[in-house]
């Protein structure tokens, strides 16, 4: 199997406005994709990815405005902020500040293969209120 890469990412890594410092290629990561870079401000559409994408601010605060084809929520986020999208969604996205982040992209086909697993709906999570698997879990944090 090859390993996830750039090309299987919405595309921000590929900005002219975005450099990134160290990624996972060349680790032969099947299923998980890891970049930290610099972003500078911009403003872009990007077509579903088959990954998720999860991005860490490293610093802030920064103004983003983000939304599926137009740009429909504003956010101030802080240093340590967390943003999840999930794969084959559309988003758009608008940087209005500098920001360091480390994006992580995680294969939907592997995601998928983990839910089929029989530990997962066995792990009770009572202090969620419910008694439910970690794939509940999951879907319960998302």
């Amino acid at each position: 199997m090859r390993e996830l890469g750039v090309a299987d990412t919405h595309g921000i890594l590929g900005l002219p406005s975005v450099r990134p410092d160290r990624t996972s290629e060349g680790l032969g990561w099947e299923h998980l994709y890891l970049s930290t870079q610099r972003e500078q401000p911009y403003r872009e559409a990007f077509d579903g990815a088959p990954s998720h994408l999860l991005i860490l601010h490293l610093d802030g605060p920064v103004t983003v405005r983000r939304g599926q084809r137009g740009l429909s929520a504003t956010r101030r986020v802080p240093r340590g902020g967390l943003f999840l999208h999930p794969a084959g969604t559309a988003l758009d996205v608008e940087l209005g500040g500098r920001l360091e982040t480390v994006h992580v992209y995680l294969s939907d086909t592997f995601l998928l293969t983990l839910t089929e697993l029989p530990w997962l709906v066995l792990i009770p999570m009572p202090n969620l209120g419910v008694s439910v698997g970690a794939a509940g879990w999951l879907s319960g944090v998302v």
